[in-house]
């Protein structure tokens, strides 16, 4: 039986032949796994997860199998400075606990193989593995996630289904997803032209699967392309490109942490033409549910864009999102 959801296994004793089932003992080290295997109803098999996993809440109460290296209550200027010198001398940003991962007795790890900056990825799993017997820990399956764009997404979400056994419900949640976003992709000519700050200092633009979620909101996407990872700017650039809307989206924030980063740079002296601001409006947004991780709210996020631009002009807020300055 090709079910990793639910184990059955068969055991003769005295003579009798006895039906045993085990529920599949899932670790996911990405945000995005644990709300696709909560939105796909195999929470319960969750026994561990990723110190960055809080969604849905009830996973927050789950062993936490790592743990940031970064210091706490870091500027965005001195995190990107840690990452920089997290490159350059390939040190890793995340610890993973071996102890605790052992304990667990996993059957599935699920991680991903796109941003060694935003979880633990493939290499980090394979280096903390080799340090310990792999006999101490048991066998398990290791399922990496690696969608860069929407249909990416939706791709790895089949993917998962699959493997956990619970296909008709990976068909119908990518149905949905797919329903949401193709539906809504088509941009008007007097569209907003959007800039997604996804790091306020230096600059970098969204990139992946944000593209398409301007797009699909009815937004004219400035920088980035969907599918491609994103890049740092800088604010000439940014000034010429003459942005309507400016959404920051500071990857793994919410939105008050967006909020913070948007009121700090727009008052700060990287705005050296402070005329340029009067001519747009700046929202600040929760990144971290609806932006940065590759999953089921993507499509939320879709609609949280969307009506931010309809609110263009208005001195309005949206749920999820504040406005940070009003043109």
């Amino acid at each position: 039986m090709n079910a990793l959801a639910l184990i059955q296994v068969t055991v003769f004793y005295v003579g009798l032949k006895i039906n045993l089932e085990f529920h599949m003992r899932i670790v996911s080290l990405l945000p995005a796994a644990t709300e696709i295997i909560c939105r796909l109803g195999l929470e319960d098999c969750l026994v561990g997860v990723s110190h960055e996993c809080d969604y849905p809440s009830s996973v927050k109460s789950l062993p936490k199998i790592t743990e940031s290296l970064l210091e706490a209550n870091l500027t965005p200027e001195q995190i990107n400075e840690a990452v920089e010198n997290s490159n350059l001398t390939s040190q890793p940003l995340y610890k993973i606990n071996i102890d605790r991962l052992n304990s667990v007795r996993a059957d599935v790890v699920i991680t991903q193989r796109i941003c060694s900056v935003c979880a633990v990825n493939s290499s980090m799993l394979d280096e903390a593995i080799s340090v310990v017997e792999l006999s101490s820990m048991g066998e398990f399956e290791i399922i990496f996630l690696d969608g860069l764009d929407l249909a990416g997404i939706t791709e790895d979400i089949f993917r998962l289904g699959e493997a956990l056994d619970v296909r008709r419900d990976s068909e119908q949640l990518c149905s949905w997803m797919r329903h949401a976003y193709l539906d809504n992709s088509c941009i008007e000519t007097d569209a907003p032209r959007v800039l997604m700050l996804e790091w306020p200092d230096p600059p970098w633009y969204g990139g992946h699967w944000v593209p398409e979620q301007v797009a699909c909101a009815g937004g004219r996407n400035l920088f980035g392309i969907a599918g491609q990872p994103s890049r740092q700017s800088t604010w000439e650039d940014i000034y010429s490109s003459d942005p309507d809307i400016i959404v920051v989206c500071a990857c793994g924030f919410n939105c008050d942490d967006n909020y913070a980063f948007g009121k700090a740079f727009v008052t700060s002296d990287v705005i050296r033409d402070k005329d340029f601001l009067r001519e747009i409006d700046v929202w600040a947004v929760d990144a971290n549910s609806y932006f940065s991780r590759p999953g089921p709210r993507v499509v939320e996020g879709i609609e949280l864009l969307r009506s931010i631009f309809e609110q263009r002009g208005k001195q309005i807020n949206v749920v999820d999102g504040r406005r940070v300055l009003h043109s």
